[in-house]
């Protein structure tokens, strides 16, 4: 397992610095949940972990691959696999009433295959929830933003930044000196934390001198 992995958090009330995000879904359950989410932001940004997060609170004891569906659609772009959506999403979950589709990189669609995800969003919303995560907004067609709820994702605040830095590296025993160098390092990833985090991952210690200096 990768330290991104790792270190992801597993809970709503582990995200930080998504504050519209949090006081939202710490509302929600499985029966009140919006039908239809969009979390938008650039590269990096928390957007998947907020999905993850959201789907472990709410299916509980049922949180699976079978509830939890989780597709790039930069890999499936095309109508063919929307329908294939369509079935998934008319299949009923397993110990719950709707399962949680994620569909990452959704300004990736197509526009025909955005036009029939459009159709399916409106038919299956008592069976599915479906949470679409886009780098921009713009190529999402106006049809399905007006249907999704929507959140703004940007990057990490520095301070929450440098502070889960220093706790992976104290966690993963790296050298100490390293804490010194994370804040420069967030700069340089333009505030992904995953960017910092993948190259902390990677750095030799030796080469750490570096970050420490």
């Amino acid at each position: 397992m990768n330290l991104r992995e790792k270190y992801r958090p597993t809970t709503i009330g582990e995200l930080v610095d998504c504050e519209a995000f949090v006081d939202a879904a710490s509302q929600w359950s499985m029966d009140n949940c919006p039908s239809n989410l969009l979390f938008v932001g650039p590269p990096g940004v928390g957007k998947t972990s907020a999905a993850i997060a959201l789907a472990k609170d709410m299916l509980g004891e049922f949180f699976d691959p079978m509830n939890f569906i989780v597709t790039n659609a930069s890999d499936e772009r095309g109508i063919d696999y929307v329908r294939e959506l369509k079935r998934i999403s008319k299949q009923k979950a397993l110990g719950v009433n709707r399962r949680i589709i994620f569909l990452d990189e959704a300004d990736s669609f197509t526009a025909p295959a955005q036009k029939a995800l459009k159709q399916i969003m409106e038919d299956s919303h008592n069976s599915a929830i479906f949470i679409l995560a886009a780098n921009d907004i713009s190529p999402i067609h106006s049809a399905i933003r007006d249907r999704c709820l929507t959140f703004e994702f940007r990057p990490i605040g520095d301070d929450s930044a440098v502070e889960r830095l220093v706790y992976i590296i104290r966690e993963e025993g790296k050298p100490l000196d390293w804490c010194t160098g994370v804040e420069p390092l967030i700069r340089i990833c333009n505030g992904s934390l995953r960017s910092a985090i993948d190259i902390i991952e990677r750095l030799p210690e030796k080469a750490g001198a570096l970050l420490a200096h």
